[in-house]
């Protein structure tokens, strides 16, 4: 089930003003333009509440995917940032094998 409400705000802004962007957004430009912190959170917000895919995997760990935007994003509840979200160079093909 993909989180809703506060849990979705919650995980989309760890993520957004985590790791995420600096490493994905700000470094590696993977959208392909300059995006502020506010605007990966409401893409990873969006992406969580709205997904064309959604997997579970191991580790207590949720992928969704983003399939309009490419965009990936993980939910992992023990990890600080609460997960991470990029652009893979793979797209969906990624999404489908991650474990």
């Amino acid at each position: 089930m993909s989180p809703t409400g506060e849990d979705a705000l919650k995980i989309a802004h760890a993520i957004a003003f985590g790791h995420a962007y600096w490493k994905h957004v700000a470094d590696a430009n993977e959208f392909g333009e300059p995006i502020t912190q506010s605007t990966f959170e409401q893409l990873i917000l969006e992406t969580l509440l709205y997904p064309e895919k959604r997997r579970l995997l191991r580790l207590n760990r949720t992928a969704f995917w983003n399939a309009t935007e490419g965009l990936l994003v993980i939910h992992n509840p023990i990890d600080p940032d609460l997960g991470t979200a990029y652009w893979p160079a793979e797209g969906r093909h990624e999404f489908e094998s991650l474990f």
